[in-house]
């Protein structure tokens, strides 16, 4: 047993070259390869498809090593329920042909008619076991019935979960994509906010440096002017 354990994870760490799953090309190569003696159809694309799809629960694509296994277990129930049947029917001997062909011929030789009393009474048993026979046929069918619907139930709830998943990665993307579009924008905003400031930093600073530059011209004016009447007034008292 241990060493058959070995090749099953074996069988699947090959295939899938150490990966965690087996996409659709791995999983055929695999059927083809390692079930054709067991597995009606290995040879047939689309059915190999249709096995991968059953066997994909969450419907991603590929299969799990989990799954994987569910198709192990169906396989080693399948050929185990082969090898009892085939145990349950074993060939007959000589003997046991001889007499079920004596058997045939007793039943093949014309019978005697019987009494008209004996038939009646024969047909009233026969009527309740057909009646009893026939609540049981229908109560088979309907277990049948209501087991394929419980099946059908349960792919289809598999199938909402399926779809709920998507739908919840579709609005977790979507959420993602509008916070990073807000981010971005944001980042943008504060980005020319910090651009205008340093604008206005730079025209508060040639407004100074133009003042500054006007409060030296008129200190230079005044000066200027300053000297002149101080000239003004040398020149006078010269003349006077």
């Amino acid at each position: 047993m241990e060493s058959a354990i070995k090749t099953v994870v074996g069988v699947f760490l090959k295939s899938s070259k150490g990966k965690e799953n087996l996409g659709g090309k791995e999983f055929q190569s695999l059927v083809k390869s390692q079930l054709k003696n067991i597995l009606t159809g290995s040879e047939d694309n689309e059915a190999v498809k249709n096995m991968r799809e059953q066997l994909d629960n969450n419907q991603d694509g590929k299969v799990s090593f989990q799954e994987y296994m569910s198709l192990v277990g169906y396989l080693a129930q399948a050929v185990s329920e082969q090898r009892c049947l085939e145990a349950e029917t074993p060939e007959e001997t000589p003997v046991q042909e001889s007499q079920a062909q004596a058997a045939a011929n007793v039943q093949a030789q014309p019978q005697q008619a019987e009494p008209k009393a004996e038939t009646d009474k024969k047909k009233e048993e026969e009527k309740p076991a057909a009646e009893e026979k026939k609540p049981k046929e229908e109560t088979n069918k309907k277990v049948e019935q209501e087991g394929a619907k419980a099946e059908e139930k349960k792919a289809e709830e598999k199938k909402a979960e399926a779809n709920q998943v998507l739908e919840n990665k579709a609005e977790e993307k979507k959420v993602e994509a509008n916070q990073a579009v807000e981010n971005k924008a944001e980042e943008k905003k504060v980005e020319v906010n910090q651009a205008v400031e340093k604008k206005v930093e730079a025209n508060q600073a040639v407004e100074k440096k133009v003042e500054a530059n006007q409060a030296v011209e008129k200190r230079v004016e005044e000066k200027k002017a300053e000297e002149n009447k101080a000239e003004e007034k040398n020149i006078k008292e010269e003349a006077s």
